[in-house]
């Protein structure tokens, strides 16, 4: 019997484990620079009230450590990405590419 619950609890486990990440997609990933620019893209996202996510894929094993360290390198190279739900996938991908094209000159004249 005890054999059969603690089955159970790794088989919830691991189903709660692959529904934190199942309906995912990565649109974008970035180190140092193009991670700033991907929290720009995260935001706006969220202001346009898209389902996204940034995940780090620092050593988490260093933890607070290198969070301060971090925090006063500028040369940070801290690898993120940009995730967007699977049913918001077009949407974002059209709201990022009116991000990155210019604005084009004379918008308000004939």
């Amino acid at each position: 019997m005890d054999i059969v619950l603690i089955l159970l609890v790794l088989a919830a486990a691991c189903y709660f484990l692959y529904r934190r990440n199942a309906g995912w997609t990565t649109v974008s990933s970035g180190i140092g620079p193009d991670a700033r620019r991907l929290e720009d893209h995260y935001r706006y996202l969220k202001s346009q009230s898209i389902r996204c996510r940034l995940k780090s894929n620092a050593d988490s094993h260093l933890g607070t450590i290198q969070t301060a360290a971090a925090a006063v390198d500028p040369l940070n190279n801290e690898h993120l990405q940009l995730d967007v739900h699977t049913e918001d996938i077009h949407k974002a991908s059209e709201l990022l590419q009116q991000l990155q094209e210019p604005a084009p000159y004379g918008r308000n004249t004939p």
